[in-house]
């Protein structure tokens, strides 16, 4: 099935306006190159290797593997710059299409038609992890087979979504529609003061790490939620202010210390349990200082009323005990 590929040479402007022409993925590998230099339309597949390189495959199972670099434009379309081949020098793919939906290891992009042609799209996947960069935009380093990862920032903007997963909007819409949310699945963390963090996978190494700050660094358990300030860059230039808001429970026991549990999607709940001094306060409430697990704190305290407590006797305990009470739990994130 073809693809639209737009070719276009990454040296002057004039070369680039000379290949941006768009071509077919090539039905022979041996015109592939003559290709590239023609901007000709011919037909085939495209997918990627292991070591995400870019595959053209023949409807004959001919096959030609192309080494490059990959990134990502204003509007999110995908662009793949050849190198060393044929003694050639570099030479610039986009591909036309858009984000269709990715995994904590992975993102995969729905491939346009070539022109006049119908029936179901390409897809292409590319395998790597997610992180966050400087301005709080999702970005995500594509695995090489050798030297360091390629980085895809996404340009558009992300929320949190009513079952508080995180859902990402690409900046602009094409052909006057607005595109899909593309939604991540994960879990939330703020363990760490000055950050919140959603993490994608269990082991930790693809998550999002927010800069935030906390609206207030006092909560009452009652009104079930933690409000963030944050900063999010939209595009290459804007930096947009926003409000980022979980619901969820508190609760306090001497069992298992303190924790918020967080509803998801499909009736799910998240689980965080802190380590957390309690003692009592003047107004008969118990408030509790909130460390991380390396015993840091993390500038956030709640205050519990005695009804909202799930252990009143332990209450009763507290409040007739003049030193500090320590809450014995740790950091606990549970997917």
């Amino acid at each position: 099935m073809p693809v639209k590929v737009a070719a276009s040479s990454s040296s002057r402007k004039t070369s680039a306006r000379r290949h941006a022409t768009r071509v077919r993925v090539p039905e022979l590998a041996r015109d592939a190159l003559a290709a590239l230099r023609r901007g000709t339309m011919l037909e085939g597949r495209v997918r990627t290797d292991a070591g995400n390189r870019l595959v053209y495959e023949t409807t004959g199972g001919r096959t030609l593997t192309l080494d490059g670099t990959w990134r990502l434009t204003a509007s999110d379309d995908l662009v793949f710059t050849v190198r060393g081949i044929d003694g050639l020098g570099p030479r610039t793919l986009r591909l036309a299409g858009g984000l269709e939906r990715v995994g904590a290891h992975q993102l995969v992009f729905a491939l346009e038609h070539g022109e006049g042609r119908t029936g179901p799209r390409q897809h292409l996947t590319l395998t790597g992890r997610w992180q966050a960069d400087g301005r709080n935009r999702l970005r995500f380093l594509v695995d090489k087979a050798d030297g360091p990862p390629d980085t895809l920032t996404l340009q558009g903007a992300w929320e949190v979504g009513p079952d508080h997963a995180l859902r990402y909007r690409t900046v602009r819409p094409r052909r006057g529609r607005a595109e899909p949310a593309v939604r991540f699945d994960g879990a939330w963390d703020f363990s760490r003061r000055g950050r919140l963090v959603y993490r994608l996978d269990a082991e930790g190494d693809s998550a999002f790490e927010f800069r935030a700050a906390l609206e207030s660094p006092t909560l009452r358990a009652a009104a079930g939620r933690m409000v963030y300030q944050i900063g999010a860059g939209v595009g290459r230039s804007r930096l947009v202010p926003r409000r980022i808001t979980l619901y969820g429970r508190w609760n306090l026991s001497a069992r298992t210390g303190v924790s918020f549990e967080i509803p998801l999607a499909g009736g799910r709940r998240q689980t965080m349990r802190f380590i957390g001094t309690v003692r009592a306060t003047p107004r008969h409430d118990l408030d509790a200082a909130l460390e991380s697990g390396a015993g840091a704190p993390l500038g956030l305290t709640v205050t519990f009323s005695r009804r909202w407590l799930q252990d009143r006797r332990w209450f009763i305990q507290v409040r007739r005990t003049p030193e500090e009470t320590a809450a014995m739990a740790g950091v606990q994130l549970h997917f």
